[in-house]
């Protein structure tokens, strides 16, 4: 299943900030290589016996799923570089609970 061309890019912006968050979890993975994003699905892996590859797979799904989570959190505290064309679509505010009428 292709979601690319049913997602669509992302604005070249938030794209910046993708780009960005990936090249410091690179940086900082490569200081601390028992960084347990990655280094936990690699061992259940390999408790598992399951192969290396599938492995890399799942500590990479694991890695995008940690950078979409700490992105979305800074989308909603208002944490993103203006003009990433993120807090338009996304506002806390909208969506929140304290909010007074219907």
């Amino acid at each position: 299943m292709n979601l690319s061309g049913w997602l669509g890019a992302p604005p070249a912006p938030l794209a910046r900030v993708l780009s960005q968050r990936l090249e410091l979890f690179e940086q900082k993975y490569s200081r601390h290589e028992s960084w347990p994003i990655l280094a936990l699905p690699r061992a259940q892996s390999a408790i598992y016996t399951i192969p290396a590859d599938r492995a890399a797979a799942l500590a990479a799904g694991c890695a995008l799923f940690f950078l979409a989570a700490d992105i979305i959190d800074d989308a909603q505290d208002g944490d993103l570089p203006e003009g990433t064309q993120w807090p338009e679509a996304v506002n806390a505010r909208r969506f929140s609970s304290r909010r007074s009428g219907p």
